[in-house]
């Protein structure tokens, strides 16, 4: 399993190209969150007119095992059924949830319903929904399945896709339905692939929060542009990333410059929850639009053990986040300390430094922010699950935790 796309809203900007792709002027929430300080809205639809973020997780279509989960919190339900979350090849749905007017999810594809519609949702209630988009096998085997809190609704084995998918995508009215009604959240988005291969790697469980550099780490070769905040680390650690305002400048090649991260108490984050991954993302451009490339880096204490992502080419002055062309996606992915081996915890966040390599300097590769994506399970979110699990052997019903309702 891999992450290839993780996406909290945290940088709380809907200008495309900062957390994906939007359409339709979708809007940031900082007041209805599931984790973080922020999330999805998508509400005040126009008819016709479709509303969303998308996630453009591959360079082109491709034929692979797919896993997508996103957090749904309705406030307001449409008046008829409405597409919500899907995969697409470029413009085209493949996949896709609609949510109708009594609260049920339905799953299709491009062939058609798949399964029946799921229990009616509650309103003002946080559901983990997952969706299982696999076009690896032949024509006639391929699986598109959905479920909510870890319990699939719907779903079949014995799929025709055209073609593979490039993208997913959560908002409103995606087939332009002539819709105005409605009011619903998406929070913590993942993207997982598994190339070739029929796994059960759907992300599960994940609160997703961004972590700011906030001192100097162990190299400082960089220069400062732009306001010059009296710090490297001031450049960069900006909550809505500030672009052009103030900066880091790469200008010369291989130089590197690390930083310190904020506690990971700052975010929310308990000694007792557990990190599922690391991602270090950084918002780049280059002095020119002549070839030049970064890679990003995280090591879990001064002067430890680096992991590096992979190298990023870019030819562009316009501002991007990690890259200039498709997919967009971090290249930095760490899911365990690279000091120890072990699992990465909340202590070794709190003195965990990132930063970016200036692989090629000519022109100047330009950063203006940097920061680490964490996701986490809450101590108390694995309790209740275990709980839910208990009773769903002992042949209970899903329970109702602090969370929403976990099901198995």
């Amino acid at each position: 399993m891999s992450r290839i796309w993780t996406c909290g809203f945290e940088m709380q900007s809907v200008v495309t190209e900062v957390e994906g792709v939007t359409a339709g002027s979708p809007a940031i929430s900082t007041t209805t969150v599931r984790s973080g300080a922020a999330a999805l809205q998508i509400a005040s639809l126009v008819s016709a007119t479709a509303k969303y973020v998308r996630f453009n997780y591959a360079a082109a279509s491709s034929l692979v095992d797919y896993y997508g989960r996103t957090y749904l919190h309705i406030v307001t339900l449409p008046t008829a059924e409405n597409r919500i979350i899907g995969w697409s090849s470029g413009a085209t749905f493949l996949a896709w949830l609609t949510l109708d007017s009594g609260g049920l999810l339905r799953l299709y594809d491009e062939d058609g319903a798949i399964g029946s519609a799921s229990a009616a949702l509650s309103l003002n209630t946080w559901y983990r929904v997952e969706m299982q988009f696999n076009t690896a096998p032949a024509a006639g085997s391929m699986i598109i399945a959905a479920r909510i809190d870890g319990t699939e609704f719907a779903g079949a084995t014995n799929r025709s896709i055209s073609v593979g998918g490039d993208g997913f995508r959560v908002g409103g009215n995606l087939n332009s339905e002539a819709q105005t009604t409605g009011e619903w959240y998406f929070d913590d988005c993942a993207v997982n692939n598994v190339s070739g291969t029929v796994q059960n790697t759907y992300p599960g469980a994940g609160s997703i929060v961004h972590m700011h550099p906030d001192a100097a780490g162990d190299t400082a070769l960089w220069g400062r542009g732009g306001t010059d905040s009296g710090s490297d680390w001031g450049q960069v650690d900006e909550i809505t990333p500030n672009d052009v305002t103030d900066y880091l400048i790469g200008d010369v090649a291989a130089d590197i410059v690390d930083l310190n991260m904020e506690a990971a108490s700052v975010r929310g984050i308990g000694a007792s929850d557990t990190i599922t991954l690391v991602e270090v993302v950084a918002r780049v451009t280059g002095a020119t639009a002549t070839a030049c490339s970064h890679a990003e880096r995280i090591e879990s204490q001064a002067s430890g053990t680096v992991f590096a992502g992979t190298t990023t080419t870019l030819a562009t002055t316009t501002w991007f986040t990690n890259d200039d062309v498709n997919p967009r996606r971090g290249q930095c992915v760490s899911y365990t300390d690279p000091q120890g081996g072990g699992a990465w915890t909340p202590a070794l966040l709190d003195t965990a430094q990132v930063g970016i390599n200036a692989v090629d300097a000519n022109p100047d590769v330009w950063g203006s922010a940097l920061m680490a994506i964490v996701e986490y399970v809450p101590a108390a979110a694995l309790g209740d699950d275990i709980l839910a699990l208990v009773a769903a052997q002992r042949g209970n019903p899903p329970v109702q935790t602090g969370h929403a309702i976990v099901q198995y």
